[in-house]
């Protein structure tokens, strides 16, 4: 990727906020996995992801629509992997 864009990506506000979210995040799992060591318990620690932030709540289900694309990106929406969910 373009340095120069990636540069840009991160000079915007939003994008600072995220990248020092994400920093913010990954400090706090570091410093449980050098503390507990490798997840013993997955409820204990999928309990720990949620509190920092890490897992949320599943949101509604939504839909994804497109107009006005290039037919390039038209055809590649056939090929878009949809999780599926099981009963």
């Amino acid at each position: 990727m373009d340095v120069f864009l990636v540069d840009r990506a991160r000079s915007q506000p939003h994008n600072r906020e995220l990248l020092a979210f994400r920093d913010e995040i990954q400090e706090k799992i570091d410093h449980w996995h050098r503390r507990n060591g490798p997840p013993a318990d997955l409820a204990k620690y999928r309990d720990f992801l949620a509190e920092i932030g890490y897992l949320v709540p599943e949101g509604p289900d939504f839909r994804v629509s497109t107009t006005n694309v290039g037919p390039e990106i038209d055809r590649l929406g056939a090929q878009i992997p949809r999780r599926e969910r099981s009963a």
